[in-house]
């Protein structure tokens, strides 16, 4: 398990060097002032990480890679910087919440890039003190908090008697629509309808789940449009479309709601 978390960081390290991460940090040097003062990546990584680096400097430097990483040209060389960063903090959440992810401990790699690049799209910069502690700390929570959920869901799953389960519905010989809602309803509706559902079924990750099921967006597409790693995203998608079936077997009269997509 370490061994996987220690590659992971020297495949972060690989990332920012080379011909094309050479050209995205030129990139994101000539639009950050606060930046421009390293002339490699990895001179920036290290900054970050050293001892006794001004606070000051290093709290403008992060804002900036955030900022980067939201919405730039260079948001990947971005991600990979703050990662890196900020790895003490990350490698800290990893030795102390290890433990909740067993026996399948090789979960809360992914887990930790996966909340931590969620915590660096959504956080509010204006209103943050100090950014590292808090993406950190932030991040912790969220990885927290998310594998109780699991685990509460699991054991909900596995409590559920086989004749607790709703049977199915008869079927209706009236034509019905994409999702075996109203037929009157269009597409459009059908899919906000789905959504709806998904929302309070797997949470944030619905808009995930639609994308990939419904618009059949690739892993890799959904991995660029969230800004993570090809790995990361199927992960993540893999989670949510686990919730979504765990969901419909707990509540039959979600069937009606629910695409045949996650049955299969």
């Amino acid at each position: 398990m370490r061994s996987r978390w220690e590659g992971l960081h020297a495949g972060l390290m690989r990332s920012i060097e080379g011909c094309e991460a050479a050209r995205s940090f030129e990139e994101l040097r000539e639009r950050c002032t606060a930046v421009a003062s390293f002339k490699q990546p990895a001179a920036l990584a290290d900054f970050l990480t050293r001892r006794g680096s001004s606070l000051g400097e290093r709290d403008r430097v992060l804002r900036c890679l955030v900022e980067e990483a939201r919405k730039g040209s260079a948001r990947r060389i971005a991600l990979a910087l703050l990662l890196l960063g900020l790895w003490p903090g990350l490698d800290s959440i990893f030795r102390k919440r290890s433990p909740l992810f067993r026996p399948l401990a090789q979960d809360i790699e992914l887990e930790i890039i996966d909340q931590f690049t969620a915590q660096v799209q959504r956080i509010n910069l204006p209103r943050v003190a100090c950014l590292a502690a808090t993406l950190v700390l932030n991040t912790e929570r969220e990885v927290v908090d998310a594998r109780l959920r699991e685990r509460a869901l699991a054991a909900s799953s596995s409590a559920v008697a086989p004749d607790a389960i709703a049977a199915p519905a008869e079927e209706d010989p009236s034509p019905a629509s994409l999702f075996g809602l109203p037929c009157d309803q269009s597409d459009a509706e059908d899919v906000a309808a789905l959504r709806g559902w998904l929302l309070r079924a797997v949470g944030r990750d619905a808009d995930l789940v639609v994308d990939a099921v419904i618009h059949g967006r690739s892993r890799l597409e959904l991995a660029a449009s969230l800004g993570i790693s090809h790995a990361a995203a199927r992960k993540r998608l893999e989670r949510a479309l686990a919730r979504a079936r765990d969901a419909f077997l707990l509540n039959g009269q979600s069937q009606a709601a629910i695409a045949p997509a996650f049955l299969n």
